[in-house]
């Protein structure tokens, strides 16, 4: 038997692991840092295509944004153009230093939509722990200008999907320790939890919530002993007052990130509402 096979070419996606989006200036005029995030998109531009930016957590203390390019993969795989996002950590810069950095992504990234094949009107934004913080703090606080702080400032910040992995709201209530200018949280904000409640509410995206907030889907495990599952019924709970479109999973016997979050049932879910919700 002798047979002619016509094989059809997958899409080549390309990871561009170096895109500057920033570069911070201090007040003598000189470049202190710059901001970086990864890129997985199709080598040629195919598009407009729906973006995801993904951000990773670390207790606003480190982040490893390289680490989770396989994941992510399997959304560029399925038409997105996906971005892993840099910020501040808190050794260098305390709240809202890496919410002003994560919003300069957002409009640095809609400001390139043609030349990255991004369809702008069309952009989710997905984090785990301190990165879900962050991307719910930035999906809540759109047209706050007081957060609208760097390059890019005639762009529009806002997004149109979240999806929240056992992110931390109130940081008060997140460390047991709130009188403690040592933990993670106290970091973050610059002082101890307990002494700054005025700082505390400002980083809490439920502070935020209206009705034109943008759907939320949550992941969290019942067994997370580093992000109470509380702090996510208290954020779901607030999106169902406000009428916000909001879909909680909570993973049984799941701690506090893990390879549970890696399962395809859970991938399928999160595809689903960002097709969903972006109208793809």
């Amino acid at each position: 038997m002798k047979k002619t096979l016509q094989l059809q070419d997958g899409e080549r996606l390309v990871y561009l692991p170096r895109v500057t989006y920033a570069q911070l200036i201090d007040p003598s005029g000189k470049n202190t840092r710059i901001l970086e995030l990864g890129m997985i998109k199709p080598r040629y531009n195919t598009g407009p295509r729906p973006l995801l930016i993904w951000l990773a957590g670390g207790g606003w203390e480190k982040q490893d944004r390289h680490m989770w390019i396989p994941m992510l993969t399997y959304y560029a795989e399925r038409g997105f153009v996906v971005a892993s996002v840099e910020y501040r950590l808190s050794h260098e810069a305390t709240f809202p230093a890496p919410l002003e950095d994560v919003k300069t992504a957002i409009r640095f990234l809609r400001t390139h939509a043609e030349v990255f094949g991004i369809d702008p009107k069309k952009i989710a934004i997905m984090g785990e722990s301190a990165g879900a913080h962050l991307a719910a703090m930035a999906a809540t606080t759109h047209a706050h200008h007081v957060f609208e702080k760097g390059a890019w400032a005639d762009q529009d910040d806002s997004v149109q999907a979240v999806v929240d992995w056992y992110g931390p709201n109130d940081l008060a209530l997140q460390n047991p320790n709130a009188h403690n200018a040592g933990t993670p949280e106290a970091k973050f904000l610059g002082a101890a939890a307990a002494d700054c409640p005025e700082r505390v509410r400002e980083a809490n995206p439920i502070t935020y919530i209206t009705e034109q907030t943008p759907p939320f889907l949550i992941l969290h495990g019942d067994a997370d002993d580093t992000v109470n599952l509380a702090q996510s019924e208290l954020l779901y709970d607030a999106l169902q007052r406000a009428g916000v479109p909001v879909d909680f999973y909570t993973l049984a016997g799941t701690g506090h990130t893990g390879l549970k979050f890696m399962n395809p049932q859970v991938y399928a879910i999160i595809l689903a509402f960002l097709q969903k919700h972006l109208g793809i």
